[in-house]
């Protein structure tokens, strides 16, 4: 489904299908419509010739945590939230028995999260 949608929109050749394809585990066939619709208008909105895979991973990110809110918070809250989230990149690192792999992570606050890291497998699954 990927494929099919991203043929219907100007797409950057670096684009990881694959990265995406991972982070898109359960999602139906108009869920992932929507995702390239919104990579697009958001390319659109960056002045970008193509859709990219930051792009795509940015319009992921907006549907399933919510449009980025104005930070509230202080410099403190910032540096708290921003060792939390290392923390997160920090153990899948450093940990043998990690099966994820982290294709982002950020202290943009979006809906009721400081700060957000996102992970897909390592290895491919058959599961949802």
């Amino acid at each position: 489904l990927l494929q099919y949608y991203l043929k219907r929109v100007v797409t950057a050749e670096s684009v990881q299908i694959t990265d995406l394809a991972a982070s898109t585990s359960g999602m139906t066939g108009a869920d992932i419509r929507n995702l390239i619709n919104q990579g697009a208008i958001m390319a659109t909105l960056q002045d970008e010739k193509a859709v990219t895979t930051p792009i795509l991973f940015d319009a992921l990110t907006k549907i399933r945590m919510g449009s980025a809110r104005s930070p509230q918070q202080n410099d403190e809250d910032r540096r708290i939230t921003a060792y939390h989230e290392a923390g997160h990149v920090l153990a899948d690192k450093f940990s043998p028995a990690a099966q994820f792999k982290i294709v982002r992570a950020t202290i943009l606050p979006r809906g009721h999260s400081g700060g957000h890291t996102a992970w897909v497998p390592k290895e491919k699954s058959h599961t949802t």
